[in-house]
């Protein structure tokens, strides 16, 4: 009997080394998460046979590895196409400018670094629909209002490319005449105009502005200052970028008073080259280098980060948000 109450149990655990956790035995050939990969290509490629999403980011497994999309690394080029890896979470950017406002190359290097020093990819879509129109901003010397940021995003989206992906609106444009760089939109708002999306969220009103003349003008007015921390303009504008890409994706903003961690990209610009602000964004903060650069997040603000939302943040106060791990 004795034996028999041994041996049982390991039997019974040898049979069930292959199958699923309700029990069922996962085939080779099939697809226990639906992502349009079997378990057996699930193992080659060494993702979540029982998770659609591997590396929580917005985009299924099987659409990562078998759709191709206009989105690449540099934001030079319109007609390359690449796929992403589902190992590997990936932030996908749609950037519209306006006439006169794309950014440079270094930009978008910047960007990409900034982002694979975190363990991400990111990639941007640009001239879809652009370059905007100057006559489409808003007329007048007055800041823009939320009906002005909101009409901005609507008319210059485009979401049939990625209608399977995450991914978050980005328009480039002189300034709002304000003086700040940039600012994200959340699409949690009110707009009398377009109904209440408050309490219903709709992300076409979502996305991220950044204003790069104003930032030059801040720039060329305080260039001794910035030039003394190392901090170039193109930097600059890159950090403003990134800082509200930060935000789409549920990173809240640092200063020098304490947060999270201060040596962080999503600390303010204003703070930058001030030696009592304590603000460097271009020191790595997670493996103790120094002037490695470019802007890095901190492992804080990583770990707000959000990447399965539909083109920003749809409410941050959302109970089914799922967030991304970070891991050295």
């Amino acid at each position: 009997m004795l034996c028999r109450a041994i041996v049982f149990p390991l039997i019974l655990a040898a049979l069930l080394l292959g199958c699923g956790s309700d029990g069922m035995a996962m085939s080779g050939s099939g697809d226990t998460d639906g992502d349009g990969l079997t378990n057996d290509e699930e193992a080659t490629r060494g993702t979540d046979p029982r998770d659609a999403d591997s590396d929580r980011d917005g985009i299924e497994d099987g659409v990562e590895v078998d759709l191709d999309r206009r989105y690449n690394l540099d934001g030079t080029t319109t007609s390359a196409v690449t796929r992403t890896d589902p190992t590997t979470p990936t932030v996908l950017i749609e950037l519209d400018y306006v006439s006169g406002s794309r950014p440079n190359a270094g930009v978008f290097l910047l960007a990409e670094n900034a982002f694979a020093h975190a363990g991400m990819e990111i990639r941007f879509m640009i001239d879809d629909g652009s370059p905007i129109p100057t006559a489409d901003l808003p007329i007048g010397s007055a800041p823009w209002t939320t009906a002005d940021l909101e009409q901005l995003l609507l008319s210059s989206d485009d979401p049939a490319p990625d209608v399977h992906a995450a991914y978050l609106h980005v328009v480039v444009a002189p300034d709002d005449n304000t003086t700040r760089h940039g600012t994200t939109h959340h699409a949690a708002s009110n707009n009398p105009a377009e109904g209440n999306h408050g309490s219903d969220p709709d992300p076409r009103y979502a996305g991220s502005f950044v204003f790069i003349d104003t930032i030059s003008n801040d720039y060329n007015a305080f260039a001794g200052t910035f030039s003394n921390a190392g901090i170039t303009e193109e930097q600059l504008i890159a950090k403003t970028l990134i800082h509200e890409i930060g935000h789409a994706l549920g990173c809240t903003e640092e200063g020098s008073s304490g947060g999270i961690d201060t040596f962080n990209v999503m600390a303010q610009s204003g703070q930058l080259g001030n030696p009592s602000s304590n603000v460097d964004p271009w020191r790595d903060n997670m493996h103790g280098l120094d002037a490695i650069g470019y802007p890095t997040f901190s492992e804080g603000s990583l770990a707000q980060m959000d990447l399965t939302m539909k083109l920003s943040v749809d409410t941050g106060s959302s109970l089914t948000r799922r967030f991304l791990t970070w891991a050295p």
